[in-house]
């Protein structure tokens, strides 16, 4: 196994174990996103659409595992990536 995918994977184990950590706090962000969200997809939809895909995107994280797990390989492949 080289180096580069053994680093890849304990970076990926690190950053799982850190959003399953911090799951509830992840969702008091989301909610409170939400709330921005809402405020904001009536002043200016552009930038509420990209709050509410951010949104999205933190929501699932927070309920789903296979999502989380998904982030976090996104996490160690640009974490591992050479320059």
């Amino acid at each position: 196994m080289s180096d580069q995918k053994r680093d890849r994977e304990q970076w990926e184990l690190v950053i799982i174990t850190v959003l399953l950590m911090y799951r509830p706090i992840l969702f008091f962000g989301a909610l409170l996103l939400l709330g921005y969200t809402i405020l904001v997809i009536f002043a200016n939809p552009s930038i509420g659409v990209v709050a509410a895909g951010l949104t999205l995107l933190l929501f699932l994280v927070v309920f789903s595992y296979r999502a989380a797990l998904l982030l976090a390989r996104l996490g160690a492949w640009i974490a591992t990536r050479r320059p």
